[in-house]
């Protein structure tokens, strides 16, 4: 849950050692009333993710939702699980997200990672 921090050097830092770096949160923007934290909200987590790509950090992202309560569904007035390809991708293709670019993070890098072999 790297995007829980809006913290752009930090995920850069992060990357320069090589690490893939998960923005899965997409789609969660709660408020917490008692502690007056809010988590960031789909528009930085797309901001955070330009700036990586800019920075040539591409192969080194994944980005998902974290669908685990019953109010995230679209039945319960949530986003639904096809949010990420429904509002976010048509968000990063209007800031100037290639069409490589998205499939080296949807397609390429999930790939690479759910092949590796250990030794």
């Amino acid at each position: 849950h790297c995007d829980e921090l809006v913290e752009p050097a930090w995920h850069a830092r992060i990357a320069e050692r090589g690490a893939v770096l998960s923005f899965d949160t997409f789609g969660s923007e709660t408020y917490f009333d008692r502690s007056f934290a809010q988590e960031p909200r789909d528009t930085d987590r797309i901001e955070c993710v330009i700036r990586l790509l800019e920075k040539g950090y591409g192969a080194q992202l994944m980005l998902a939702h974290d669908i685990c309560t019953r109010t995230q569904f679209h039945r319960y007035g949530g986003w639904g699980w096809d949010h990420l390809l429904r509002n976010i991708v048509p968000r990063l293709r209007h800031a100037g997200v290639s069409q490589e670019e998205l499939d080296t993070i949807f397609i390429e890098t999930p790939r690479r990672l759910l092949t590796l072999q250990g030794d």
